[in-house]
């Protein structure tokens, strides 16, 4: 975000909430529920602990922040928070025709977008 007037504060806030004495509680307390954006979680034992979650970390190389390609926001985290992008494929698993579950998804992010 260069055109912000705070970008050192900015970046020493992200320093700070990074720290990893910090951090590490915060994410032990997640308990693999959010995925760091940073690769220097990638080993924590954490992910060992459940074998279900051993596969997150292999997520990091390639997580994006909500929104992307396109701007992160208010309504690209509603998007996320309505589950419309799993409920188009859910639909789609359930019998719906694939056009028609994009086509439903299509009208819902309109919702959203236009609003």
């Amino acid at each position: 975000m260069k055109y912000s007037k705070h970008q050192k504060l900015a970046k020493d806030f992200i320093r700070f909430y990074m720290d990893r004495a910090r951090f590490d509680p915060y994410f032990e307390t997640m308990d693999t529920f959010g995925i760091p954006g940073t690769q220097a979680y990638r080993d924590h034992p954490l992910w060992k602990k459940d074998p279900r979650t051993a596969v997150f970390p292999e997520t990091l190389a390639s997580a994006r922040q909500v929104g992307h390609a396109g701007p992160p926001g208010r309504k690209a985290t509603e998007v996320l928070s309505k589950y419309i992008i799993v409920d188009m494929f859910a639909k789609a698993i359930q019998g719906m025709k694939p056009e028609d579950a994009v086509a439903w998804a299509a009208g819902e992010l309109k919702k959203v977008y236009d609003a």
